[in-house]
């Protein structure tokens, strides 16, 4: 991603801004400025020079967005719930959830699609993972909690 003009410095920054080891008030400031981007794509999974420090904010941003101004980086965002335990899945996941259904099948589908396809690549363990959380969007009312049974 090219970070040129003085606008795009900016961005950086305030992205910069956004990671978990900032403090709260600075966190907060930044969210602020940046929750009018335009461009969503530097919220998804920012990679280099952010951490991962910056997602959880970034994802807290996306949910703010409509449904339409989501709608084309829905097959992206899906990428996050690769893995649950990264900052920010959580939100992603519900944000997915709470869109029309007819907003995200396409992008679902090709994403199955491709899960299928790499099953050889990245492994049953992997793909069983990422398929489950896929269909946390589809199918909410499947998902079962873990509820030790009491012991007699």
């Amino acid at each position: 991603m090219g970070w040129n003009s003085k606008m795009k410095k900016n961005t950086k920054k305030l992205l910069l801004q956004l990671d978990s080891s900032n403090s709260y008030k600075t966190q907060e400031k930044a969210m602020e400025q940046l929750k009018s981007e335009r461009d969503l794509n530097i919220f998804i999974l920012p990679g280099e020079p952010f951490s991962k420090g910056t997602w959880e904010n970034c994802a807290k941003i996306l949910y703010m967005k409509t449904d339409n101004e989501l709608l084309p980086y829905v097959e992206k965002l899906m990428d996050w719930l690769e893995d649950m335990n990264w900052p920010g899945a959580w939100i992603i996941l519900e944000r997915l959830s709470l869109m029309p259904k007819e907003f995200i099948k396409k992008a679902y589908f090709e994403k199955r699609k491709i899960a299928y396809k790499e099953i050889e690549k990245v492994g049953e363990d992997y793909l069983n993972s990422w398929y489950s959380n896929l269909e946390m969007i589809f199918f909410p009312e499947k998902i079962k909690l873990y509820s030790p049974k009491k012991q007699k």
